[in-house]
């Protein structure tokens, strides 16, 4: 848990309006609350985040801190929206890290979006699957904009194809930016070589055994067939 305090305080507060012109990887950087510019009152709204974030408290205690600090229950909206969504953003980075294994990603190798009804595209993209690390992924894995409904999960189910006429860059920023902005690994490509790296030779090896087993019945039989001949 203090581990994902020490990376949220690393994002610093940024004013609402500065969002247009920055990257997805660069607001991945930064601390957001929905149309606010007042950086007063930023700082306060990620003040009171990080026991939320690591899942030390809920929503509610957290959102009654920031509304003494400010003593103002005007933007109690706005900071329920940054608060989920930055907690979102740590869980999805975290559930990308754990997809970081050869096994899993051999034995589910697509993702399934689901839940979306926040948006036209979170709704176009339930219930779609994609291979991991795909263009998709990388663009809409959740959530990918504030107050995004969409969830992901592993899936060995067959992928669902391209999907016509998708803009590729409607993000905010979303768990991917995030783990590259903190300079941590993305969680999914090192780890999907490997996989084809070390399950490869195990299939050569099974072929290979199973043709000298082969071989080797082949044998017997001919042996018992010679000897059957041989005392008749």
């Amino acid at each position: 848990m203090q581990k994902i305090i020490e990376l949220f305080n690393q994002l610093q507060p940024e004013k609402w309006s500065t969002h247009i012109d920055l990257t997805p990887l660069q607001r991945a950087k930064c601390f957001f609350l929905p149309d606010v510019d007042d950086l007063d009152i930023v700082n306060a709204a990620k003040n009171a985040c990080p026991d939320y974030i690591s899942y030390q408290e809920n929503l509610a205690t957290a959102r009654v801190k920031f509304i003494k600090t400010i003593n103002s229950v005007k933007y109690s909206k706005q900071f329920n929206s940054a608060a989920c969504f930055y907690s979102s953003l740590f869980s999805g980075a975290r559930q990308l890290q754990s997809s970081n294994d050869p096994d899993i990603i051999i034995r589910w190798p697509n993702i399934q979006f689901d839940g979306g009804t926040c948006c036209k595209i979170c709704k176009r993209l339930s219930g779609k699957r994609f291979p991991k690390y795909s263009e998709y992924i990388k663009s809409f894995y959740p959530p990918w904009h504030f107050d995004c409904e969409l969830y992901a999960t592993d899936s060995d189910w067959r992928s669902s194809g391209q999907l016509k006429d998708m803009n590729m860059n409607q993000r905010f920023c979303n768990p991917f930016d995030l783990l590259i902005a903190l300079g941590i690994d993305d969680g999914i490509k090192p780890a999907k070589q490997k996989a084809k790296k070390s399950y490869k030779p195990v299939v050569k090896k099974s072929v290979g055994c199973l043709w000298l087993i082969g071989l080797f019945g082949i044998f017997i039989v001919t042996i018992a067939a010679v000897k059957i001949y041989s005392s008749s």
